[in-house]
């Protein structure tokens, strides 16, 4: 039964039930107790259910081993910028190394915006929502270009900061989100992504955010630009971007076998009520 829910077998079943005069989609008792399965017999119930636990187990181990790899890789780029026999950081206060940009959009009620989020514990920008300009509060917004370092004031405690990929140039956030422009000169975007993806580097920024509340702190630009950022010689800069952009060549062939594990599951579910397992 389990399986049978997993694969969605249900699914087209249900979805041509699903919607009444009620309005929206609901799946009633009624509907789902006409519904009809493939029941084989006992034993062949028995086998189906032990090869697909074996495959599954061989998919969540495939899972466990590129998580491994993705933490290792964390690893490897914070010890590069942390090495001690590469040379001392130097404490530079973040107002030295970047600049607050304004908000440079005006918005228009009837217009469309493709909005960014910014992921907590260090996952980093995505795309979000596109909303119309009726549909939101905020009279300004401001336009994310590559390169760029964003926040939330909301959630920056918890990890939510990050550097702006290039597949987020030209999305906006709210002015909730402050946006800075990095000095390349004096430090690499790939240095402060590293930097304030680690979890240790979290909690001194809790305790410069502002709010009773644990769940409500703020962490204000004017705190953040105080805030003494351990700089790294140009050169261990230098290093890591090298190394980053050698990982990255490696993104297209993750993202394929990512995508493929996540299919393999369901395909094999859909074979074994087809009878082909």
């Amino acid at each position: 039964m389990s399986l049978i829910f997993q694969a969605n077998y249900l699914e087209d079943h249900l979805g041509a039930e699903a919607f009444g005069t009620t309005g929206y989609a609901a799946v009633r008792p009624r509907n789902l107790l006409k519904a009809e399965i493939p029941l084989p017999a006992l034993a062949e119930q028995r086998r189906i259910v032990s090869r697909v636990d074996a495959i599954a187990a061989r998919v969540a181990e495939a899972r466990r081993l590129r998580e491994e790899a993705a933490a290792e890789i964390d690893r490897l780029c914070r010890a590069i910028i942390r090495d001690p026999s590469a040379g001392e950081p130097v404490p530079t206060p973040m107002r030295e190394l970047v600049r607050q940009r304004e908000p440079d959009v005006v918005v228009e009620q009837d217009k469309d915006y493709a909005f960014a989020g910014v992921y907590c514990f260090g996952r980093g920008v995505f795309r979000g929502q596109e909303k119309k300009g009726l549909e939101f509060r905020y009279d300004r917004l401001t336009t994310l270009q590559a390169g760029d370092f964003v926040y939330p004031k909301l959630m920056a405690w918890e990890g939510a900061l990050a550097v702006v990929p290039k597949e987020c140039d030209g999305l906006v956030v709210s002015t909730e989100f402050p946006v800075f422009e990095i000095d390349t000169k004096r430090v690499l975007p790939e240095v402060l992504d590293v930097y304030f993806r680690d979890p240790e580097v979290w909690p001194q920024l809790s305790g410069k955010s502002t709010g009773t509340n644990v769940r409500r702190r703020r962490l204000n630009p004017v705190d953040f630009l105080k805030y003494q950022f351990p700089l790294p010689p140009r050169h261990v800069q230098e290093r890591l971007q090298r190394v980053i952009h050698a990982l990255n060549t490696l993104h297209p062939l993750q993202s394929e076998t990512a995508a493929e594990l996540d299919a393999l599951l369901p395909s094999v579910l859909n074979r074994a009520f087809a009878g082909e397992l």
